[in-house]
């Protein structure tokens, strides 16, 4: 499965920026400084979004 996320991502990547990466590592030097934060910004909020409502091993609610 990573590695279909993998090739999707490279494909998005290319469609946005117009650029075209034979590979993870080729489209990872073509990333803008700061993105990394950019990302880790946007995960944690698409995580709090989507992930932690269904997130059942740290529901409170849950029958013991």
């Amino acid at each position: 499965i990573s590695d279909h996320c993998s090739s999707i991502s490279i494909y998005v990547m290319q469609r946005i920026s117009g650029y075209y990466f034979t590979d993870k590592h080729s489209a990872e030097a073509h990333l803008k400084p700061g993105a990394e934060e950019e990302y880790k910004a946007l995960f944690a909020y698409y995580k709090m979004q989507y992930y932690d409502p269904v997130d059942t091993t740290r529901r409170v609610d849950r029958l013991a």
